[in-house]
């Protein structure tokens, strides 16, 4: 197996998060106001929730479930109402407004972090040698 230098790996992911999320930008500014679970997004209101939650499967009739680990809860989001680049396993800082998903978009700082642990716990388990 190759041992491929962390620094260069690590420079590699980051200038993919900064593709992205200048990506992400560019494209907003030219989005019309679109609808996730029947709200508006971009409409503020007093009783938003502001949250981080990671993309755990598809579901049935193509919805996506999203994990909210702070709340302790699922939510079930349409498929096609995720960012492009969504991949199981991909967190997204999320909007709440009661049970509706007002905003939607990648957190790709928590993906990358989520990434480094999992290897992290996999290298202590590999050195346990069991």
């Amino acid at each position: 197996m190759k041992n491929t230098n962390p620094i260069y790996l690590k420079a590699a992911v980051m200038l993919v998060i900064i593709f992205f999320d200048s990506w992400s930008i560019a494209s907003d500014e030219n989005k019309e106001s679109s609808q996730v679970d029947g709200a508006a997004i971009g409409s503020v209101n007093e009783h938003d929730i502001q949250t981080k939650g990671v993309l755990d499967r598809i579901g049935d009739n193509d919805m996506a479930i999203i994990l909210i680990e702070e709340l302790n809860e699922e939510i079930a989001v349409p498929r096609h109402m995720l960012p492009a680049s969504s991949r199981i396993s991909i967190w997204f800082d999320l909007k709440l407004a009661g049970e509706s998903v007002e905003e939607i978009s990648i957190d790709w700082q928590t993906t990358w972090e989520e990434i480094e642990m999992s290897k992290r716990l996999m290298e202590a388990l590999r050195d346990l040698d069991i």
